[in-house]
């Protein structure tokens, strides 16, 4: 489905380009098209974390993607990269979904499965390195996460759960 939506995209682009690609759909030879492209949007590189630029920018971008209520999608083995069941994971209690919510203040609220609004061991404040969020818990646990720019996704490193290292990640809601 991915594949199928960054092709209609380059389709879009072209078509909206005016096809600047040697066919021409313009009948009048003296019209031409200029493709503006964005300027001062630093790259982001989501294997490395490391910004493309050294431009201070970087981080407020960062930002300005990750606020908001993510939800969970999937989990993946950390070491082979296969999918790991969310229901083995957290039980049924997954039925009830779960949520990653950043807000602008730097607090965070994680909530998988059943819990209640009042368990500090799922809520605490944030930082943001390049695209890596460190999540401080009231409870003292720390955790990382990552901002993959390339798939618009959050890239959660469960920690102390099972004895494998399993990677959530959540998309926006």
């Amino acid at each position: 489905m991915r594949k199928i939506t960054i092709f209609l995209t380059c389709v879009m682009v072209l078509i909206l380009a005016g096809c600047d690609n040697g066919f021409s759909i313009n009948s009048n030879p003296s019209m031409t098209t200029e493709v503006i492209k964005p300027t001062n949007t630093p790259e982001i590189d989501p294997i490395t974390t490391s910004s493309a630029t050294d431009s201070p920018s970087v981080k407020d971008n960062v930002l300005e993607y990750i606020m908001g209520t993510w939800m969970i999608s999937y989990a993946k083995n950390a070491n082979t990269g296969e999918d790991y069941s969310l229901q083995e994971l957290y039980g049924t209690g997954i039925q009830y979904g779960g949520t990653l919510t950043f807000n602008d203040d730097a607090t965070f609220k994680r909530y998988i499965g059943i819990t209640t609004e009042e368990s500090d061991g799922y809520e605490g404040t944030y930082s943001v390195q390049d695209n890596v969020i460190t999540l401080n818990f009231y409870n003292g646990t720390i955790n990382t996460a990552k901002y993959l720019q390339s798939t618009q996704e959050i890239e959660y490193y469960i920690k102390d759960i099972i004895e494998i290292p399993i990677h959530e990640y959540y998309t926006k809601y």
